[in-house]
Protein backbone atom coordinates (compact mmCIF):
# COMPACT_ATOMS: atom_id res chain seq x y z
CA UNK A 1 0.00 0.00 0.00
CA UNK A 2 3.01 2.33 0.12
CA UNK A 3 2.20 3.65 -3.36
CA UNK A 4 -1.47 4.28 -2.54
CA UNK A 5 -1.88 5.10 1.13
CA UNK A 6 -0.93 8.77 0.78
CA UNK A 7 -3.53 9.27 -1.95
CA UNK A 8 -6.12 7.58 0.24
CA UNK A 9 -5.37 9.65 3.34
CA UNK A 10 -5.14 12.91 1.41
CA UNK A 11 -8.56 12.26 -0.10
CA UNK A 12 -10.08 11.60 3.32
CA UNK A 13 -8.51 14.72 4.81
CA UNK A 14 -9.82 16.81 1.91
CA UNK A 15 -13.46 15.79 2.35
CA UNK A 16 -15.55 18.99 2.30
CA UNK A 17 -17.77 18.03 5.21
CA UNK A 18 -18.70 19.97 8.35
CA UNK A 19 -19.03 17.05 10.75
CA UNK A 20 -16.20 15.90 13.03
CA UNK A 21 -14.60 12.62 12.02
CA UNK A 22 -11.63 10.41 12.79
CA UNK A 23 -9.45 8.23 10.57
CA UNK A 24 -8.36 4.91 12.07
CA UNK A 25 -5.68 3.11 10.04
CA UNK A 26 -4.26 -0.36 10.63
CA UNK A 27 -0.96 -1.77 9.38
CA UNK A 28 -0.57 -5.54 9.15
CA UNK A 29 3.10 -6.50 8.89
CA UNK A 30 3.86 -4.18 5.96
CA UNK A 31 7.37 -4.69 4.58
CA UNK A 32 7.61 -1.32 2.82
CA UNK A 33 7.40 2.25 4.12
CA UNK A 34 3.65 2.23 4.75
CA UNK A 35 3.91 2.48 8.53
CA UNK A 36 6.46 5.30 8.34
CA UNK A 37 4.06 7.21 6.10
CA UNK A 38 1.25 6.58 8.60
CA UNK A 39 3.40 7.88 11.46
CA UNK A 40 4.06 11.12 9.58
CA UNK A 41 0.34 11.65 9.00
CA UNK A 42 -0.52 10.90 12.63
CA UNK A 43 2.12 13.39 13.79
CA UNK A 44 0.71 16.05 11.48
CA UNK A 45 -2.97 15.32 12.28
CA UNK A 46 -2.95 13.92 15.85
CA UNK A 47 -6.57 14.90 16.51
CA UNK A 48 -7.86 13.12 13.41
CA UNK A 49 -5.63 10.16 12.59
CA UNK A 50 -5.10 7.17 14.83
CA UNK A 51 -2.83 4.34 13.65
CA UNK A 52 -2.23 0.86 14.98
CA UNK A 53 -0.20 -2.23 14.17
CA UNK A 54 -1.44 -5.80 14.02
CA UNK A 55 0.04 -9.16 13.14
CA UNK A 56 -2.65 -11.22 11.46
CA UNK A 57 -0.59 -14.36 12.06
CA UNK A 58 -2.01 -14.17 15.59
CA UNK A 59 -5.43 -15.09 14.16
CA UNK A 60 -4.16 -18.20 12.37
CA UNK A 61 -5.69 -17.05 9.06
CA UNK A 62 -6.36 -19.45 6.20
CA UNK A 63 -6.79 -16.76 3.51
CA UNK A 64 -5.79 -13.17 2.79
CA UNK A 65 -9.44 -12.27 3.37
CA UNK A 66 -9.15 -13.54 6.94
CA UNK A 67 -5.97 -11.51 7.40
CA UNK A 68 -7.81 -8.38 6.30
CA UNK A 69 -10.76 -9.35 8.49
CA UNK A 70 -8.57 -9.58 11.56
CA UNK A 71 -7.02 -6.19 10.83
CA UNK A 72 -10.45 -4.59 10.41
CA UNK A 73 -11.83 -6.18 13.56
CA UNK A 74 -8.93 -4.72 15.55
CA UNK A 75 -9.65 -1.32 14.04
CA UNK A 76 -13.35 -1.51 14.82
CA UNK A 77 -12.59 -1.77 18.53
CA UNK A 78 -10.85 1.63 18.36
CA UNK A 79 -13.77 3.50 16.82
CA UNK A 80 -15.45 6.25 18.83
CA UNK A 81 -18.01 7.67 16.42
CA UNK A 82 -21.71 7.07 15.99
CA UNK A 83 -21.26 6.07 12.34
CA UNK A 84 -18.43 4.53 10.39
CA UNK A 85 -17.36 3.67 6.86
CA UNK A 86 -14.46 1.60 5.62
CA UNK A 87 -11.97 2.61 2.94
CA UNK A 88 -9.35 0.23 1.56
CA UNK A 89 -5.85 1.67 1.49
CA UNK A 90 -5.56 1.44 -2.29
CA UNK A 91 -8.92 3.15 -2.88
CA UNK A 92 -9.87 6.77 -2.25
CA UNK A 93 -12.82 9.12 -1.85
CA UNK A 94 -13.97 12.04 -3.98
CA UNK A 95 -14.07 15.68 -2.80
CA UNK A 96 -17.84 16.01 -2.68
CA UNK A 97 -20.72 16.03 -0.18
CA UNK A 98 -21.72 12.36 -0.50
CA UNK A 99 -20.52 11.29 2.96
CA UNK A 100 -22.07 14.38 4.53
CA UNK A 101 -25.37 13.50 2.84
CA UNK A 102 -25.18 9.88 4.00
CA UNK A 103 -24.58 10.82 7.63
CA UNK A 104 -27.36 13.39 7.55
CA UNK A 105 -29.71 10.77 6.12
CA UNK A 106 -28.97 8.38 8.98
CA UNK A 107 -29.40 11.19 11.50
CA UNK A 108 -32.87 11.91 10.10
CA UNK A 109 -33.95 8.28 9.61
CA UNK A 110 -33.44 6.27 12.81
CA UNK A 111 -35.14 3.27 11.17
CA UNK A 112 -32.14 2.94 8.82
CA UNK A 113 -28.99 1.19 9.97
CA UNK A 114 -27.04 1.69 6.74
CA UNK A 115 -26.84 4.27 3.99
CA UNK A 116 -25.66 3.20 0.53
CA UNK A 117 -24.03 5.24 -2.19
CA UNK A 118 -23.57 4.40 -5.88
CA UNK A 119 -19.82 3.86 -5.64
CA UNK A 120 -17.46 4.51 -8.54
CA UNK A 121 -15.02 2.16 -10.28
CA UNK A 122 -11.64 2.81 -11.85
CA UNK A 123 -9.33 0.29 -13.48
CA UNK A 124 -5.86 0.21 -11.94
CA UNK A 125 -3.56 2.37 -14.06
CA UNK A 126 -6.35 4.27 -15.83
CA UNK A 127 -6.55 8.04 -15.76
CA UNK A 128 -9.02 9.42 -13.20
CA UNK A 129 -11.20 10.84 -15.99
CA UNK A 130 -12.29 7.26 -16.69
CA UNK A 131 -14.03 6.91 -13.32
CA UNK A 132 -17.60 5.71 -13.74
CA UNK A 133 -20.41 4.52 -11.51
CA UNK A 134 -20.73 0.82 -10.88
CA UNK A 135 -24.47 1.13 -11.49
CA UNK A 136 -25.20 3.61 -14.32
CA UNK A 137 -28.42 4.27 -12.42
CA UNK A 138 -29.59 2.67 -9.19
CA UNK A 139 -33.16 1.36 -9.18
CA UNK A 140 -33.75 3.67 -6.22
CA UNK A 141 -33.44 7.42 -5.83
CA UNK A 142 -31.59 9.59 -3.35
CA UNK A 143 -33.72 9.84 -0.23
CA UNK A 144 -35.35 6.42 -0.65
CA UNK A 145 -35.35 3.86 2.13
CA UNK A 146 -35.40 0.16 1.26
CA UNK A 147 -35.60 -3.05 3.24
CA UNK A 148 -32.89 -5.68 3.41
CA UNK A 149 -35.12 -7.99 1.38
CA UNK A 150 -35.57 -5.43 -1.39
CA UNK A 151 -31.80 -5.02 -1.59
CA UNK A 152 -30.80 -8.68 -1.39
CA UNK A 153 -33.43 -9.84 -3.87
CA UNK A 154 -32.60 -7.27 -6.53
CA UNK A 155 -31.35 -8.99 -9.74
CA UNK A 156 -28.22 -6.81 -9.86
CA UNK A 157 -27.45 -7.22 -6.17
CA UNK A 158 -23.77 -6.82 -5.31
CA UNK A 159 -22.56 -6.41 -1.74
CA UNK A 160 -20.02 -3.60 -1.96
CA UNK A 161 -19.17 -3.09 1.69
CA UNK A 162 -17.20 0.10 1.07
CA UNK A 163 -20.28 1.73 -0.46
CA UNK A 164 -21.99 1.88 2.94
CA UNK A 165 -21.98 4.15 5.94
CA UNK A 166 -23.00 2.09 8.96
CA UNK A 167 -24.73 3.08 12.17
CA UNK A 168 -22.78 1.52 15.01
CA UNK A 169 -24.85 -0.64 17.34
CA UNK A 170 -23.32 0.12 20.72
CA UNK A 171 -24.99 -2.95 22.21
CA UNK A 172 -23.77 -5.49 19.67
CA UNK A 173 -20.12 -5.54 18.57
CA UNK A 174 -19.87 -7.39 15.21
CA UNK A 175 -16.29 -8.46 15.93
CA UNK A 176 -17.54 -10.62 18.80
CA UNK A 177 -19.48 -12.66 16.24
CA UNK A 178 -16.97 -12.66 13.38
CA UNK A 179 -13.40 -12.50 14.70
CA UNK A 180 -11.00 -12.94 11.79
CA UNK A 181 -14.03 -13.45 9.52
CA UNK A 182 -14.83 -9.71 9.78
CA UNK A 183 -15.08 -9.50 6.00
CA UNK A 184 -17.12 -7.30 3.65
CA UNK A 185 -20.23 -9.38 3.08
CA UNK A 186 -20.34 -10.84 6.58
CA UNK A 187 -20.29 -7.44 8.26
CA UNK A 188 -22.76 -5.85 5.83
CA UNK A 189 -25.22 -8.69 6.43
CA UNK A 190 -24.72 -8.28 10.18
CA UNK A 191 -25.87 -4.65 9.97
CA UNK A 192 -28.82 -5.46 7.71
CA UNK A 193 -30.56 -7.27 10.55
CA UNK A 194 -31.01 -4.02 12.47
CA UNK A 195 -32.74 -1.73 9.99
CA UNK A 196 -33.37 -0.45 6.51
CA UNK A 197 -30.97 1.01 3.96
CA UNK A 198 -30.98 4.67 2.96
CA UNK A 199 -30.06 5.53 -0.62
CA UNK A 200 -27.76 8.26 -1.94
CA UNK A 201 -27.56 7.77 -5.69
CA UNK A 202 -24.22 9.55 -6.04
CA UNK A 203 -20.57 8.47 -5.97
CA UNK A 204 -18.18 9.41 -3.20
CA UNK A 205 -16.02 6.27 -3.06
CA UNK A 206 -13.64 5.14 -5.83
CA UNK A 207 -12.96 1.41 -5.90
CA UNK A 208 -9.78 0.45 -7.78
CA UNK A 209 -10.30 -2.67 -9.89
CA UNK A 210 -7.22 -4.81 -10.51
CA UNK A 211 -6.84 -7.12 -13.54
CA UNK A 212 -6.42 -10.22 -11.38
CA UNK A 213 -8.77 -9.18 -8.60
CA UNK A 214 -11.57 -11.38 -7.30
CA UNK A 215 -14.26 -9.11 -8.75
CA UNK A 216 -12.57 -8.51 -12.10
CA UNK A 217 -15.92 -9.11 -13.84
CA UNK A 218 -17.41 -5.88 -12.51
CA UNK A 219 -18.16 -2.98 -14.84
CA UNK A 220 -14.63 -1.60 -14.94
Amino acid sequence: HEQCIQRCLDSLLALPINIPYEIVVGDDRSSDNTYKILEKYQTKYPDIIQIYKVNSDDANPMTNGERAGYNRSCGYKLLRGKYYAEVDGDDYVLPNQVYQTMVEFLENHPDCHLCMQNFAVLKDGDDSNRIHRYHPQLPWNTGDSITAEEYLMHPEFFMQHQGFVFRRNMKDDPTLHTGRFYEDTTVSLFHLQYGNIGIVNESGYVWICYPNGINVGLRA
